[in-house]
């Protein structure tokens, strides 16, 4: 029942909320595919589960080696498909909710089932609100957020979420320009109003890649990009211990 978190409800206290200052940095890191699946396969979980339970894990730990321990989960905005495959028409029809991922101090193998069974919730909520609605409504508290920013509130009110994190499918196979190969992919996308971090993962040619931007108040942003693998890495072992448990 708590899956979806209130908008607007998230405090400031982290460096990832607030006004966006100009200039940005990007930081990329890149995980197997074949490892994620193999791990999805190995715990009954989907991409987003095990992709969202790393970058959970990876935040909590960057924002520690900056001092700062959360005793609440790490808000969201997520965007969720809301076609059905039924009505024939063509084009994207999505909407943003805001999702709380697991509580803080859980083991990885922890972390991933909690925020499966969230995501699970969310499905569930989304699926029982028309699309129309739904997009209205994203509407609504995405102009919300803009006239926050515009009137100069966005340090004084709450904000809607910690940070953005989107997933898009990208081609299984290797692509080419002018003849030459394009090894690497990184998805590079947009600060939304209030929030001063997104990730995107996008997948491409067996890896799947994570593009982080965000604004100069999060320091040393590479090292949240490499604390994704470490998460990743640290899932894998936890999961394997748990396989091999007599």
């Amino acid at each position: 029942h708590d899956a979806v978190s209130l908008l607007f409800n998230t405090p400031a206290d982290t460096p990832m909320t607030g006004s966006a200052r100009p200039g940005r940095a990007i930081a990329t890191s890149g995980i197997s595919m074949k490892r994620v699946y193999d791990l999805c396969d190995a715990t009954c979980s989907t991409l987003n589960h095990v992709a969202l339970s790393c970058i959970d894990g990876a935040v909590h730990s960057y924002l520690a080696k900056h001092d700062i321990v959360l005793d609440h989960p790490i808000s969201i905005q997520m965007p969720v498909n809301l076609r059905n495959g039924q009505d024939g028409s063509s084009g994207n029809r999505l909407g943003i909710t805001v999702v709380d991922l697991a509580h803080p101090g859980l083991s990885p193998y922890r972390r991933l089932r909690e925020i499966g069974f969230k995501l699970q919730n969310v499905k569930y909520q989304v699926a029982g609100i028309p699309a129309v609605a739904f997009e209205q409504f994203t509407f609504l508290a995405g102009g919300i957020s803009e006239a926050i920013s515009k009137l100069g509130l966005t340090d004084v009110l709450p904000t809607n979420g910690h940070a953005v994190v989107s997933n898009l499918p990208g081609p299984n196979n290797p692509r080419f320009v002018f003849g030459s190969r394009v090894e690497r992919m990184y998805p590079i996308s947009t600060l939304s109003p209030g929030l001063r971090l997104n990730i995107t993962m996008f997948s491409y040619d067996g890896i799947l890649h994570f593009g982080l931007v965000a604004t100069r108040d999060l320091e040393d942003l590479q090292s949240l990009a490499d604390q994704v693998v470490a998460e990743f890495n640290e899932l894998d072992r936890a999961v394997r211990h748990r396989r091999t448990k007599p």
